[in-house]
Parts: structure tokens; C-alpha cells; sequence
């Protein structure tokens, strides 16, 4: 400290509420940090808990360990595109279109049938 340093600068300011949760959600642990005044409450409760749906949601939808994802019934030929989420078209989409400006230093690993569907 300095002889320039007033006293509310010596007084300590109180740490911020802060909250951590940790679940499983596509097959590993994922952690939410909440930090400042809402941190522990009931709203911020329900936000981390949405934001889980949302992944173990994902998780049906893309997962290539789960028999039952869309991806992996698209592959296996049990289901048509149109059938699948609309995240898988835009995923396609989206891998198609930085396969295109990466001028193929990218490569959509998806089989040739799922090009030509889109």
C-alpha cells in the first residue's frame, strides 16, 4: 500500500454469489458457472436446468454412441432426413458450406446420399 491509497480503497468488496452444477450430459460431465446477485436463485435455477434439457436434447439428436439418435438411425437407413430434426439438415448444411470455403481442407464426413437429399 501506498501512502496515496485512501481507506476505501484498503476495504474489501464481498465476493459475488456464485453457484456451480455439474451433470451428465452427452456422455461426460458438463459444469455451469453462475457468479453475481441471481446466482443462487430460483430462476437461475431453472435457466442451468433448461440449459441440460437442451444438451441431453442434442444427445438424442446427434449422439453416434446412442443407437437411437437421429444421426445414427439416418445412417443405418431407418429413417429419412426430412424425418430427423431439422438441427441435422442445418448441421449438413452448415458442414457443406465450410467444406466449400475451406476449399475441402474440411471434409462433411457424411455419406454421399445425405449431399444429394439436402
Amino acid at each position: 500500500m501506498t501512502a496515496a491509497t485512501t481507506r476505501s480503497q484498503t476495504m474489501l468488496v464481498p465476493a459475488m454469489p456464485r453457484k456451480a452444477w455439474v451433470e451428465q450430459a452427452m456422455g461426460m460431465p458438463v459444469s455451469i458457472h453462475l457468479r453475481g446477485l441471481e446466482a443462487e436463485s430460483g430462476r437461475a435455477a431453472q435457466a442451468v436446468a433448461g440449459a441440460y434439457a437442451t444438451l441431453r436434447g442434442m444427445d438424442v439428436v446427434f449422439s453416434t454412441s446412442r443407437k437411437d439418435s437421429d444421426v445414427v438411425r439416418l445412417q443405418r437407413g431407418e429413417t429419412t432426413l426430412e424425418e430427423c430434426s431439422p438441427f441435422v439438415r442445418e448441421a449438413l448444411l452448415l458442414g457443406e458450406l465450410a467444406e466449400q470455403r475451406a476449399r475441402e481442407a474440411f471434409a462433411l464426413s457424411a455419406p454421399d446420399y445425405l449431399s444429394t437429399a439436402l
